[in-house]
């Protein structure tokens, strides 16, 4: 987990000084809206908006994260968070990814948070983040199935809207206590 933490402060750090044109069209940009509460001190980012595990390529000297066509101005915690959801797990089962007795949730949140950099402050305020992104993604996958939008009309019928949430009521649930763990 440390080592996809700092593979995702790499990215952050490398385009921490690229400043888009403010007129550039990004992709979704209907869900920057649920990110800015979590705005700090660092500001907007170019991010990668879809770090999970999925989009981690895993060789023996080097790792990168692929598919950045989610890429878009978002504060770095809201990346983190992301990247909790897809790589930590944050699952009610987490069986499918190797935990038969459930992934350990703050120990690999505290590793993300380490191996990224996080600050103590935002590290324990990281569960609630983590609750407010499964919630967007949950929220705008509904609105574009919702509105006959392809692939996630699809999507939705293929449960992924169940999975998102019920991943949404797992976090709830936990969140405050992964925070006093944290």
């Amino acid at each position: 987990m440390e080592q996809v933490g700092r593979l995702l402060r790499a990215s952050h750090d490398a385009v921490r000084d690229l400043h888009p044109d403010p007129q550039a069209v990004w992709r979704f940009p209907e869900m920057a809206g649920d990110a800015l509460p979590f705005l700090d001190e660092q500001g907007l980012i170019v991010c990668h908006n879809d770090p999970g595990a999925w989009n981690l390529v895993v060789g023996p000297d080097r790792w990168a994260f692929i598919d950045w066509d989610a890429a878009g101005p978002r504060p770095p915690v809201w990346d983190v968070a992301y990247c909790a959801v897809g790589t930590v797990p944050i699952a009610p089962s987490a069986a499918g990814a190797g935990w038969p007795d459930g992934a350990p949730v703050p120990q690999r949140l505290r590793a993300l948070a380490r191996g990224y950099g996080l600050s103590s402050a935002a590290t324990r305020r990281l569960p609630e983040v983590i609750v407010a992104r499964i919630a967007s993604s949950y929220k705008h996958l509904k609105l574009r199935a919702e509105a006959g939008i392809s692939p996630w009309d699809d999507l939705w019928r293929d449960g992924h809207g169940e999975g998102w949430r019920l991943m949404l009521e797992f976090a709830e649930q936990n969140a405050a206590k992964w925070a006093a763990a944290l």
